[in-house]
């Protein structure tokens, strides 16, 4: 029998979490589509799962040949969207990690920071636009354009979500260099 749920995650670490505690229970992922989760009923505990944010689109040949790659080694990929695709194992063969040593774990997470900060500058290069757009239209033409201004206070608004969403990771990258020097 399958489940659907709504929710919207923004914290891949949290998503993980929850997605293994839901397999735990025994509702493993059957697939995702922003924010609408569907389970379906499986025996409690059968699978592991992890969150990927690919190079590439899941498409793209480097993509498709990492992911053949994992299915190899016995790893299904559930879902994707965009670039980022809902990896599971059996968690019989074993502990299900993809990252295990710090450089590994560091590119991981540029590649999401270099994701959100890209969207950051994007969010806040169009504000600008609708901000010039709302001041051109207010002291050249004389006439007040609302729906710029609206939409440029929206995309500054989404783009300090996107950089804090972005600033996640590069704390942690931080943290992990640290590390990383003491190790060495």
């Amino acid at each position: 029998m399958k489940h659907t749920t709504w929710r919207w995650i923004s914290d891949y670490e949290k998503e993980e979490k929850w997605l293994n505690e839901m397999a735990a229970k025994g509702m493993s992922l059957y697939s995702f589509f922003f924010g609408k989760y569907t389970f379906e009923e499986t025996e409690p505990g059968k699978y592991i799962y992890q969150i990927e944010l690919l190079e590439n689109f899941p498409t793209s040949p480097q993509s498709v040949a990492y992911l053949r790659f994992l299915e190899e080694a016995g790893v299904v990929c559930v879902a994707s969207v965009f670039r980022w695709v809902y990896l599971r194992k059996e968690a019989a063969s074993g502990p299900f990690e993809l990252y295990t040593d710090i450089d590994s774990k560091i590119k991981r997470l540029s590649t999401m920071k270099n994701l959100w900060f890209t969207l950051v500058w994007l969010e806040f290069i169009i504000a600008a636009a609708n901000l010039a757009a709302f001041l051109y239209g207010w002291i050249v033409i004389h006439q007040m354009a609302w729906l710029n201004l609206g939409c440029a206070v929206m995309l500054v608004a989404l783009g300090l979500l996107l950089l804090h969403l972005g600033l996640k990771p590069a704390r942690k990258i931080k943290s992990l260099k640290r590390e990383q020097l003491i190790c060495e």
